[in-house]
């Protein structure tokens, strides 16, 4: 019964256009003509319209039960007869298809997430092994550098500033802003901000600039991390008693940084899987202090904010990564 009172109240003006057009011809043949020679044609409209209804009635029956099923089953296809159930089948597919995307986008994030966590931890191991061992050594009377200790307790902090990046990734649009800085005095911070770690690891950083001043526009905050991980990289992979070249371009409208060390360099099949997320490619697995999520986090972000980046290397020679940034957004 509910069905049907709401199937009357959406065909209700098409029932009272029949009845008002009834009426006109009932009237005009009541004024002209004898009144019970339409009678016949009004049966037989009459007729036709119960028929009508009855069609339509069992349409609209068929589309709601089909809706009802795509509730219960979100694959069934829903039955439609004119052109707005049409258009709302068709909403529903599209509907459908977006949100199984997300569904499958979603299910691969969490997915790469829990690799990640997974890998992330066996990463942080390491350092925590290096240290409780240094920790019995010092227990057992054998004099050590506390620098070692030093050292391992950077790469647990890097760790940490590596899972942190990726979880502010997905907050990223709120949670940038551009603004134009000097990037030859940003690198002569940062290098300053770890002279102890390049002095430990015997690393000489060499800046080569064009001009004293080169304006970027980029987010700060962001840009560190970027340049930051970068460094790390260097550290990590160069040869002790070299050089960190750091150099400054600008052509026209576009500034390149390159960071350039002389270490020992990274195979040709590995490179073109540099940027994806978890990859440590065979230099990580050899020095088992590799998370494969730092040049991803890195890339993501020079999407984000419109830079470039490019990775050039040789094996036992070094690797060069060049950002091209823009100096007008």
């Amino acid at each position: 019964m509910k069905l049907f009172k709401e199937f009357i109240k959406d065909y209700l003006g098409f029932i009272l256009v029949y009845f008002i057009s009834t009426f006109c011809m009932i009237l005009y043949f009541y004024l002209e003509t004898n009144i019970s020679s339409v009678i016949y044609p009004i049966g037989i409209s009459l007729f036709l319209l119960i028929i009508f209804l009855g069609i339509r009635y069992y349409q609209y029956d068929t589309f709601r039960k089909s809706l009802n099923q795509v509730i219960v089953n979100n694959l069934h296809e829903v039955e439609s007869f004119n052109n707005l159930q049409k258009s709302v089948s068709d909403l529903i597919k599209k509907l459908r298809k977006e949100t199984f995307e997300e569904q499958r986008a979603m299910t691969t994030k969490l997915n790469n997430n829990k690799q990640f966590f997974s890998h992330w931890i066996h990463t942080m191991k390491t350092p925590i092994s290096v240290i409780d061992l240094i920790i019995q050594k010092i227990k057992s009377g054998e004099s050590l550098d506390i620098s070692d200790i030093d050292l391992e307790n950077k790469k647990l902090l890097n760790l940490l500033e590596q899972v942190l990046n990726l979880i502010r990734l997905d907050d990223f649009e709120t949670d940038f802003q551009l603004e134009t800085i000097d990037l030859v005095s940003l690198i002569h911070l940062m290098i300053n901000e770890r002279k102890k770690e390049f002095i430990y690891k015997n690393i000489y950083p060499k800046v080569n600039v064009s001009d004293k001043k080169i304006d970027i526009t980029t987010d700060v905050k962001w840009n560190r991390i970027i340049i930051d991980q970068l460094i790390n990289n260097a550290l990590k992979y160069s040869n002790p008693e070299k050089k960190l070249i750091f150099e400054i371009n600008q052509n026209n409208q576009k500034v390149t940084l390159s960071i350039k060390d002389e270490g020992i360099g990274i195979p040709e099949y590995d490179l073109y899987r540099l940027f994806e997320p978890f990859f440590t490619g065979s230099n990580g697995r050899q020095s088992n202090n590799s998370s494969g999520i730092g040049l991803f986090v890195v890339k993501q972000i020079c999407d984000k904010l419109n830079h470039h980046i490019s990775i050039e290397s040789e094996v036992g020679v070094g690797t060069e990564v060049t950002i091209t940034y823009l100096t007008n957004l």
